[in-house]
Order: C-alpha cells, then structure tokens, then sequence
C-alpha cells in the first residue's frame, strides 16, 4: 500500500504540474471576411419589398486574453465588433459579442499552432434601405426613404477558429487565425455568418 500511496502522489505530482499556471496573453486584432445570410422576406403595407439574401465583405476589430495552463491549454475570453455595408444608400449589417474560450497550442520553435473554439452571445442590428437606382439621377439626393426596415436583437453563437503566432520575441507575438462565427438562436435569417481572417499581435507574460 505504501509503494502504491507514492506512484499515485508522485503521478499526481507530475499532472500538477502539467496543468500548472504558464502565463498569461493579451492582445488586439483586425478582421476581414466573407458574410452571408440565409433567404429572407421585407414586406411593407402592399407588397414584397425585398427577397434574397445578403452577402458581401465584413470587417471589424476585437481582441482576447488567455491565461495558459501547462504546455497546450489556454482558457479565456474574447470580444469583436464586426461590420458590412450592402448598399450605397446607408444599409448595414453590425454585430458585438463576446465570449469565453478554449484552445489547445503546440510550440514548433518560433511557432505556435492553435485549434479551439469560443461560445458567447451579443447584439445583432440590421438596417435595410431600398435600393433605388430607378429614381432619376436628378432626384436621387432628395430621395425620402418611406421603406426602412430595422431589426436588433440577441443571439448566441458557437465559434470555431484555428491560427497560428509567431514569436517576435518572447513578450510579443504576431497572430493570425481564421474563424467562422455561427448563429444557434432563432429566426435569425438575416444574421450575416461567414470566415474571417484575423491579424493583429499578442503581448504575453510567461513565468521566469
């Protein structure tokens, strides 16, 4: 029972100090991407003002911070504002939303490769204008909109994401990762989802 009683400290000493607390990361980070929604229905009083589906090039800004256990786990959270443009008469699409988050990371000299995923949830606001492009040239600065339509709401999310961080030196680190945010709340045909690409830089502080 004795020789048992140590290789069980001596195993849980071991995994101690493979789990034990490795640092910590911080940093912000520029996006860009592909959205795209599902097929939607506008109406207004007397007819079907719009159906399809949005798609076209979202950017924005964010950033996370990630406290390291260990080798491989990370553990934190992170937070982005994103945005489209559709029409040239002031629709848009624009989110905010955080989360926490998971990855696991593999050291390769310079390099860091991770794979995870965040959950979290945020505000979704859409506003479409009519295009119109009938209107006579000469109207088209005094063209009242009497068909706007505005929608805000929550959501949850679930984001994967994989990227990569190469190590200027050991407190400062490039990034770049792609993601691909996904709404799980309902009735949200509208919601712009797609890949993003992110590139920004992370400040870490690792223990001496």
């Amino acid at each position: 029972m004795t020789l048992t009683f140590s290789v069980s400290a001596s195993e849980s000493e071991k995994n101690g100090k493979k789990m034990s607390f490795n640092g910590y990361s911080g940093g912000m980070m520029l996006h860009a991407g592909y959205g795209q929604s599902r097929n939607f229905t506008i109406y207004d009083e007397d007819d079907v003002l719009f159906n399809g589906k949005f798609q076209g090039a979202v950017y924005g800004i964010g950033g996370a911070m990630r406290v390291m256990f260990g080798n491989h786990l990370r553990v934190g959270m992170e937070g982005y504002a994103s945005n489209s443009k559709y029409s040239k008469f002031g629709g848009y699409t624009s989110l905010g939303w955080g989360g926490l988050l998971l990855d696991s990371k593999w050291d390769v000299k310079k390099w860091t490769i991770f794979v995870g995923g965040s959950v979290g949830g945020g505000g979704y606001k859409f506003v479409f204008i009519p295009d119109y492009n009938k209107v006579d040239n000469n109207l088209k600065d005094f063209v009242i909109d009497d068909n706007v339509s505005y929608r805000s709401y929550p959501f949850v999310a679930v984001v994967p994401f994989v990227g990569v961080e190469y190590a200027l030196t050991q407190r400062v680190h490039i990034v770049a990762k792609i993601d691909y945010l996904f709404s799980v709340s309902k009735n949200t045909n509208d919601f712009v989802t797609g890949p993003r690409l992110f590139l920004g830089f992370m400040f870490c502080h690792l223990p001496k």
